[in-house]
């Protein structure tokens, strides 16, 4: 009997131990881990890219079945440079530094639906883990 006990408690103990992924919670949307990422008819990873200059999406389904679309804005931030001598055009020239990933959810970034991803960290660490982006 003692030893049933004991056997009793060590699996209550390793049950409670036992981690499991954190959903990502942001006002009316939570996305339940683990995630995985829609593929597309050849099997590969689906992922759609606009000609805005950098913004792509891919598509999640959860642990609960929910899709959701995810967008990641990489869009180039272009200044203007100024002219070396007076009477010369300006010349437009990208910037040297990698643009940020900006994350948003539902609708693309600045439509009617689109949320932004308030923790960037946090959604990659809980979401984007082990996903292509």
């Amino acid at each position: 009997m003692r030893h049933v006990l004991l056997s009793l408690v060590t699996c209550l103990i390793c049950a409670s131990c036992t981690s499991q992924r954190e959903a990502f919670v942001q006002d009316d949307i939570t996305i339940t881990t683990p995630v995985e990422q829609t593929k597309d008819s050849n099997g590969k990873p689906f992922v759609r890219a606009w000609t805005d200059g950098g913004t792509t999406m891919i598509r999640i389904t959860d642990a609960a079945g929910k899709q959701f679309d995810i967008y990641f804005d990489r869009r180039l931030d272009r200044r203007i440079k100024p002219s070396p001598a007076p009477g010369t055009d300006n010349q437009e020239v990208e910037t040297t530094s990698q643009p940020e990933v900006i994350i948003y959810l539902n609708a693309y970034p600045d439509h009617l639906g689109s949320v932004r991803s308030i923790d960037q960290e946090e959604f990659k660490k809980k979401i984007l883990q082990g996903i292509d982006f």
